[in-house]
């Protein structure tokens, strides 16, 4: 298990979040059950505490995950990662203003998940 790394996963299409968890398992990171909404996301994130949460911006139910990110972000000092198929300037300014979080475009590799998580653990150490 990567040490006190607990990773929430906030994606609505279902394969994708198992994908996503399958592979972050593998590599030894704790995961917990992925949440296709942004109302489950707080609640998970309220009871879970992530460390990181991988953040689909487009989810179903009536919260996106830019306005999920800024409840937890009242909550959770949580490193968001953001991740959408858009490509889109005013997406990445909405994402600047929450911190502290980065962008992935889709598809998403899990060496960028890992890359970004590492490269944090470094500046908090």
């Amino acid at each position: 298990m990567q040490k006190g790394i607990k990773i929430l996963i906030v994606e609505d299409e279902a394969i994708t979040a198992m994908y996503l968890q399958m592979r972050l398992k593998k590599l030894s990171y704790e995961v917990v059950k992925p949440v296709g909404s942004g109302e489950n996301a707080i609640q998970v994130a309220q009871q879970e505490c992530p460390n990181f949460i991988l953040m689909d911006i487009g989810l179903a139910g009536k919260l996106d995950g830019i306005q999920t990110a800024r409840e937890i972000l009242q909550f959770s000092d949580a490193y968001i990662i953001f991740m959408s198929g858009y490509n889109d300037d005013e997406l990445r300014e909405q994402v600047k203003l929450l911190q502290p979080s980065s962008f992935l475009l889709k598809p998403i590799g899990v060496n960028d998940i890992v890359g970004i998580i590492e490269m944090q653990q470094k500046e908090a150490s």
